[in-house]
This record gives C-alpha cells, structure tokens and sequence, in this order.
C-alpha cells in the first residue's frame, strides 16, 4: 500500500519531467506519456471507485467539436473518419488529467523534478550543438551525405530539434508558476534565460516570440486582473471570428510582393506563410459555412501547386506548395474544414477557459494566461490543429500547470 501511495503522488512529475528530458531527441513522446498518465489514472479511478470533476465547458467544447468533425467528413474530400476518431481519446485524456492534477496539487518535489529535467534537456542541447547533433542523426539514421546533399541542399539536422524548444518553452509556465510561489525570483531568471537561449540557438522564432508574449500577458494580467482577462476573452473571440476575413482583405498579390521587394531582410519563412495563408484564406472564402470537411487541407484543391515568389529583378526569392499539409495557422484551418460552426464552437469554448483563470490565485492565473498565450502563438505560426504529438503536449502542459493551481506558496 505505501508503494501504491509513493507511486500515487511520484507518477504526474515522473512522466511529465521525463517528457522535458528527453524533448530534444524525442519530442513526440508526448503521445506515449499522456496514454501512460491516463492509463494510471483509470486504473485508480477504478481502485478508487471515484471519478473526477470533470471542467463542464471543456467536456461540452470538446465533445461539440468531435461531432461536428465527424459530421463534416459527410462533405470531405476523401474518407476522415479514422482521423476523427484518433481525437477522441486525446480528448478524454485532456479531461480526466487536467481534472486529476488539479485536484491533487503539485509540491516541492514535482517542481524540482521538473527543474531537473530542463538542466538535463539543457545538456543535451548543449551536446548536440557541439556534435553538430549526434544524437539526433543516430535517432533519424542520418548520414552526412543526407545533411551535405548537394542537389538537395541537404536535410537540417538542426531544425529537427525545434520542437524540443518548443515543448520546453510551453513547460516553462508551470515551473514559473511554482518558483514564484515559493518566491524563487532568481531560479525564474535563469530558467528563461536558458529556455530563450535554446530558442535562438536552434532556430525557433516563434518560441522567442511566445515568451515575449506571454510575459506580456503574465503582467497585463497581474495589472488589471479580471479586466484584463475579459479583454483576453473577448479578443480571442473577435481574432477567431475575423481572421480569414482580414486576411482576404490584407494578403493580396500586390501586398506581399511590395514586402518582398520593399522590406529587406524578411524571412523566407515568414513570407511563405504569408502566401500559405492567403491562398487558405481564398480557399475559406468559397465554403465559409461548412468548410471543405475534417482533415481536408492536405487535398485541398490547388494546395499542391508552386507559387514562386520574386525580388525587384526577377530573382525566385523563395517557393512553395500552396498548401503544404496544414496552413501553419490553426484559426485558419479550423475555418478552412470545419467552417463558422467549428469557429464559433474554438471560439466559444476558448473564451469560457480563459475566463476559468480568474477563479486562480493571482500567481496561478498570471501564469495560466501566459501559458494560454505561448500556445496560441504556436497554435497560430506554427502547427496543424490535428497533430497528435502537438495535441498531447499541449494537454501534458495543461496538466502540470493545473497542478500548479493548489501550490501553497512557500519562502524559497
């Protein structure tokens, strides 16, 4: 029984800390991690006969978003049953966790799990930098004729550490959360500096972005409270509501090559986005109600053409499909396949999560909101809404930083 309870109390941080360790090399463990967390707590529910408090708008949000995807795949390009179905237990796994952990609370020793964790991802960042990322090319068979391929320009080993930056950066707000609880202002310090220096050096503009915004938000929030946290709701309403729209409207022909030609230095990243995302945009404008039906941006009609863009003397600045998987905008794909009901219902549901902040302590909810903010900007500039690694890190980060929530705060 004392082993039952060790385990009991171990396994959140264990899983969770094991994630962030392993984030460079394997970033799509999250899958794996999040199906052990459930796995354990169904067999404790069961052990228990006790089940948990389930969020009402996120259990209403969650299953109103399943059944309208499986009704769009009635209209889709090519059978999306299968893919509809992999969403759900990802969403069962977000509900009973969430729930979970915050009925539990976290403590000292889960945030010193999860310190230790970013120390050792660090090394490993570190590691590879110098080995020009051994580990990596050992885990994806890389030889150097891949990464030198003259005719190719060779695969970038380094960018596929990305998303360890990513899952890091997202993991940072619980450990922020539960630092500053415990009043370790100088613990704060280092572990951002790390978590924006790992951004930087392997090349992920958007986490360096989302850290910015969300200590932006972390102290709009600890300003103005509960105002601010309305305006946060209603914005993300009125952004959810009104991208594609603006875009039409903004990212025209004529717009994005006065940016190439007139604005220097632009990333090419960047400027083929914009180009993904007008195309997407267009593509809205012809099925706004309905959308084209789940999972159907990668058959999107005309998504596999090139576009080419060119500088003021002719010159291809850079190339791509016009639709490439997904759009790198999840607002713009939600619109895209599931058209305005599947808008309203991100829309609706987001808003109602956002408010639930303002029932944490100040701490706790600063943190929340900052968290809310970093994925929505990677949500926004970088991943498909239907990824499972990115879904199941998403809710592994929502679990520990609902854990954060009854963390008594404590002199360092």
């Amino acid at each position: 029984m004392d082993r039952l309870r060790t385990v009991d109390s171990r396994i959140l941080s264990i899983v969770i800390a094991t994630v962030a360790a392993v984030s460079p090399i394997a970033p799509r463990a999250t899958v794996p991690a999040l199906f052990i967390l459930l796995a354990y707590q169904l067999v404790a529910m069961a052990r228990r006969r006790a089940l948990p408090s389930i969020n009402i708008p996120l259990a209403v949000g969650f299953t109103a978003l399943v059944i309208w995807s499986y009704i769009s795949t009635l209209w889709a390009l090519a059978p999306t049953g299968g893919a509809t179905t992999r969403l759900v237990p990802l969403f069962v796994a977000a509900l009973c966790l969430t729930a979970w952990a915050k009925e539990r609370g976290a403590d000292r020793q889960y945030i010193g799990d999860l310190c230790g964790a970013f120390a050792i991802a660090a090394l490993i960042y570190v590691f590879e930098g110098i080995s020009w990322a051994w580990l990596t090319r050992a885990a994806h068979d890389l030889t150097w004729r891949d990464i030198l391929d003259g005719d190719t320009g060779g695969i970038a080993v380094m960018s596929l550490l990305i998303s360890g930056t990513v899952i890091l950066s997202l993991l940072m707000w619980p450990v922020v959360t539960g630092l500053l609880m415990q009043g370790r202002r100088w613990c704060v310090a280092v572990l951002c500096v790390v978590v924006a220096a790992l951004s930087v050096a392997f090349g992920s503009e958007s986490g360096l972005i989302a850290i910015i915004l969300g200590w932006l938000a972390w102290w709009l929030v600890s300003i103005a409270g509960r105002k601010a946290i309305t305006a946060f709701a209603v914005v993300f309403v009125v952004v959810v509501l009104t991208t594609p729209f603006i875009f039409t409207r903004v990212l025209t022909t004529e717009t994005i090559n006065r940016i190439v030609t007139e604005v220097p230095h632009v990333p090419n990243s960047a400027l083929v986005r914009l180009m993904i995302w007008k195309f997407t945009s267009e593509r809205i404008a012809e099925r706004p109600l309905a959308g084209w039906g789940f999972d159907a941006a990668r058959r999107i009609p005309g998504g596999g053409d090139k576009f080419f863009l060119k500088n003021a003397v002719g010159q291809t600045v850079t190339s791509e499909l016009n639709l490439p998987l997904h759009p790198h905008n999840q607002i713009l794909q939600i619109w895209l396949e599931l058209g305005i009901v599947g808008a309203l219902i991100v829309a609706l549901t987001g808003a109602a999560l956002i408010m639930q902040t303002g029932k944490l302590t100040p701490v706790a909810r600063n943190g929340a909101i900052a968290l809310i903010t970093s994925v929505l900007i990677f949500d926004n500039l970088s991943y498909g809404a239907w990824q499972s690694w990115w879904i199941a890190a998403v809710i592994l980060v929502a679990v520990s930083q609902a854990s954060m929530s009854r963390l008594s705060a404590r002199p360092g």
